[in-house]
């Protein structure tokens, strides 16, 4: 299933799925360079601050990320509408990048694939699933 996926839906897909599901997965994934940096700290917050995993569970993970991203479309930021973004966090008083990511969805007509509640309740009427859907589970 093509999606723009978000840092949060990243972070558990590369948690729960194996490498082959992933690397047939990561054709049908577009996703924002800042999800890159945003599920890079997400697994330092739950190694370091959190403490809910282990540094060698940390590696992997960050692997696996690794692995998948560099089969999926990533979009850089010039690619993106970031006036309409913008408009988008000022009127729903959201994050800017959570708005980055919906505005991206919006335009290339893709679901936002997300675990984030407070960013699906901010979508106004975009499909939006979560990463049990990508992996067919839902």
């Amino acid at each position: 299933m093509k999606a723009l996926v978000d840092a949060s839906a990243l972070l558990l897909l590369v948690k729960h799925a194996d490498a082959t599901k992933l690397a047939e997965l990561a054709a049908d994934l577009v996703t924002l360079d800042l999800a890159t940096y945003e599920a890079g700290n997400g697994i330092w917050k739950q190694t370091r601050l959190l403490k809910l995993i282990s540094e060698k569970d940390a590696r992997a993970t960050h692997e696996a990320l690794v692995g998948l991203l560099s089969h999926t479309r990533i979009l850089r930021g010039e690619e993106l509408d970031c006036t309409k973004a913008m408009d988008l966090a000022i009127r729903k008083g959201i994050a800017y990048y959570d708005a980055c990511y919906i505005t991206a969805a919006k335009s290339l007509k893709l679901p936002l694939a997300t675990e984030d509640r407070k960013l699906a309740a901010s979508t106004g009427g975009q499909d939006v699933i979560g990463w049990k859907k990508l992996l067919g589970e839902e």
